[in-house]
Formats: C-alpha cells, structure tokens, sequence
C-alpha cells in the first residue's frame, strides 16, 4: 500500500513540474498597452516602438513567435512617428502571420494613407 501511495505522490509531482510550452511570445506588450490608454503621455511612440524592438531580438534569441497583433501595434507607433512605409510594412507581415487578420490590415494601411501621423494617436 505504501508503495502505491508513493508512487502515486511521486507521479503528482512529475505531472505538476510539466508546463505547456507558449506558442507565442507576449513580452512587455499587455504592460506598454495598458500604459498606453490608461497613462497616456508617459510613453513615447518612439519609445514604445524601441521596447518593441528589443522583444524582436528577445523572440529571434529564444526562437519564439509574436503574438497576434504585435506587427500591427508596430505599424500603428510606425504611422504615428510618420514612417508610413515601414508601417505598411509591419501591416503586410501581420497579415501573412495572420491570414484572418488580413481585411483589418488592408483597411489600416488605407487608414495610413488618408490620415495625417499626427492624428492616429487620437482613435
């Protein structure tokens, strides 16, 4: 009896150390969009962009991929800095990534071309 009670404890134990490996890697991105509806003004388009970048290097490093959502954030602080190329850019990868995000996408990068950089951060 003691030997079925303990390996039953020592299989717990084995199944509690197994984790689900993530499929995608979220990095400081929930924390830059909270910040950045709900303090706004502390963070920079520019600045939020480069911690963007330094979470590409982290993925490319680990061998992880970005979540949904990450291309086009990237594109957003993109127009807003008034690179619209670069913007389309990260647009397009977002929907290649994403293919059920591609009619969203194709309506950003019209969104891009119609609306001043200045005026993006206001939506």
């Amino acid at each position: 009896m003691k030997r079925v009670l303990l390996f039953g404890v020592v299989g717990m134990v084995g199944l509690c150390a197994c984790t689900t490996p993530r499929i995608f890697h979220w990095g400081a991105y929930e924390d830059q969009i909270y910040t950045r509806w709900n303090k706004q003004g502390e963070f920079a388009a520019q600045e939020q962009f480069d911690q963007l970048e330094k979470e590409v290097q982290i993925m490319q490093s680990r061998g992880t991929r970005p979540h949904p959502g990450f291309h086009a954030y990237r594109g957003q602080l993109l127009l807003e800095l008034g690179r619209e190329s670069e913007a389309a850019a990260e647009f397009e990868t977002e929907s290649k990534l994403f293919p059920e995000s591609a009619t969203f996408m194709k309506r950003f990068m019209k969104l891009g071309k119609k609306v001043s950089s200045a005026s993006v951060g206001q939506y």
